[in-house]
């Protein structure tokens, strides 16, 4: 989770900075279909409910 989000933020950084799609291909590995790809498994991954200490723990 925490390298998705590296590589998204680095992206994004690039994008702001009119960086074009075949340099950030080449220096990232990611393509733009992949990027977006990413970001949406990303947030899925982010939206998802955690599971407070105290009732993993009961659940044993």
């Amino acid at each position: 989770k925490r390298r998705m989000e590296k590589s998204i933020s680095i992206v994004d950084n690039m994008k702001k900075m009119g960086v074009d799609w075949n340099f950030i291909a080449n220096a990232t590995g990611l393509n733009k279909q992949q990027y977006e790809e990413m970001q949406i498994e990303y947030q899925h991954l982010i939206s998802k409910p955690t599971i407070p200490d105290t009732a993993a723990r009961m659940s044993l």
